[in-house]
This record gives C-alpha cells, sequence and structure tokens, in this order.
C-alpha cells in the first residue's frame, strides 16, 4: 500500500520526455526508493547519496566550479574574493 505523502509527491513530478537526459539518469532512483532510504535507520550518508542520484548529470553541471569557495556570492550578491 502507497502512502499518501508518496502518492502526493509523484503528482507534483513532471512527466518524463524522450529528451536525451533521462538517458543519463540513473535507472531506479525513484521518489519511492529516496523516501524509503530517508524513512530507513540509513546513515546520513545513504539517504545524501540517494537524493544525489536522482539529480540529472545535466544539474550537476551547472553548478559553479568555485561555489564553496565564493557561496557568499552566488547566495546574496556579494563581491568575489
Amino acid at each position: 500500500m502507497k502512502s499518501p505523502r508518496i502518492s502526493k509527491l509523484k503528482s507534483r513530478i513532471p512527466p518524463r520526455s524522450a529528451g536525451k537526459g533521462n538517458q543519463r539518469r540513473k535507472p531506479g532512483r525513484s521518489v519511492e526508493k529516496i523516501l524509503s532510504v530517508a524513512k530507513s535507520d540509513a546513515p546520513i550518508g545513504a539517504v545524501i547519496r540517494a537524493i544525489a542520484g536522482a539529480v540529472p548529470v545535466e544539474e550537476w553541471q551547472k553548478i559553479p566550479a568555485d561555489l564553496s569557495h565564493q557561496h557568499d556570492h552566488y547566495l546574496y550578491g556579494s563581491p568575489k574574493r
């Protein structure tokens, strides 16, 4: 039996298109998988890996290489150091 929370989350996810972005996703990384890991007594590292594994490669490539050093700039618009 699926929980109402899972159904609600699935309803907010747009349907997959035939675009090549979906082909790079790791198989088996569904909302149910992520939520099952998050609800379990798994270590926090396993939960983070489950969530990060669900993010397409194209999205990870959009993150600036200097984000950790320049986070104030990207979050608040401060001048870069």
